[in-house]
């Protein structure tokens, strides 16, 4: 398509599901009452939570078309962003087709042309999934244009937001709170039941389910790691030879800020961290330092 030119196609697509899956009907009976109920649903928890496909499971069993983008770093740049949004729209409403673009070549700013997008779906029942949303950082002019669309979306629409991060407070301000509801890091948890059947699904029948719940909190990767622990699993990742250090080393504690970093790797030596505890290493300001890890929805940390 020559509108399409230069936008990248896998990210308005909707990921592809692993051929070995869990089924979780919970997850998709929250998620349609809350779209049901709500315009805007915040998934927020931390990497390897299970949030894209656990979302992407459950939209599939919903009644209304379903858009979806995956953000990455250059949709920081707002235009960029709006011609995602703009095209993954258009696939499911015509009359989104070049709205914002068309706008931002006249000049008018990305925030009104940002608008101008989100009410061209006006009369239209359409859910739309905005995934890895951490990757526009703290703030900017993304978040922006994004608190814009969302401040104009049309009632007959939803929006389904996943973030590693909290969303700033800007888009916060943006939303009716009444219209606004969550899907929280233990609703995502496996339970007992769904853990029993991802350690069957890998072939591993000597680890007890619940104790890798107890043992891991449900987080969904660490119980599935839990599961690829064996002898043929012996890849190096992240500069450690297991697995599940190495992702927390890449996907967790690499993406943290400096200062971050260096509070989780000074109190690793606590079973539970609490700022009297953190003082008592040297650490200072230890109760910023607990606030900003809460933010980025960090597991890994046990806040006493």
């Amino acid at each position: 398509m020559p509108d399409a030119v230069g936008l990248i196609q896998h990210k308005v697509s909707v990921p592809d599901a692993p051929e070995r899956l869990v089924p979780r009907p919970r997850i998709e009976r929250a998620l349609g009452m809350l779209i049901e109920r709500r315009q805007v649903v915040l998934v927020l928890a931390t990497a390897g939570a299970g949030k894209t496909i656990a979302i992407s499971q459950a939209t599939a069993h919903l009644p209304h078309p379903v858009a979806w983008l995956s953000v990455d770093a250059t949709d920081t740049r707002p235009g960029r962003l709006l011609a995602y949004l703009e095209d993954t729209l258009a696939r499911h409403v015509p009359a989104a087709h070049q709205v914002a673009t068309r706008a931002l070549r006249a000049g008018i700013p990305h925030t009104e042309s940002a608008g101008l997008l989100a009410e061209s779906l006006k009369g239209h029942r359409l859910v739309l999934v905005l995934d890895n949303l951490e990757r526009l950082g703290v703030s900017g002019d993304g978040w922006e244009a994004l608190g814009a669309f969302l401040h104009y979306l049309p009632r007959t629409a939803r929006a389904v937001l996943l973030s590693r991060r909290d969303i700033p407070a800007a888009i916060h301000r943006e939303l009716d709170p009444t219209s606004v509801a969550s899907l929280r890091e233990e609703d995502l948890a496996f339970t007992v039941e769904e853990a029993a059947g991802a350690l069957r699904l890998n072939d591993n029948t000597t680890i007890d389910a619940a104790e890798a719940v107890s043992a891991t909190g449900g987080w969904v990767t660490g119980v599935l790691f839990e599961a690829w622990r064996s002898e043929e699993h012996t890849a190096i990742v992240g500069g450690e030879a297991d697995p599940l250090h190495g992702y927390i080393a890449s996907r967790i504690l690499a993406e943290l800020p400096r200062a971050d970093r260096d509070f989780l790797v000074t109190t690793s030596v606590l079973d539970a961290i609490t700022a009297e505890r953190a003082r008592a290493l040297g650490l200072d300001s230890p109760a910023r330092r607990m606030q900003s890890l809460r933010s980025v929805r960090c597991w890994i940390v046990n806040f006493a």
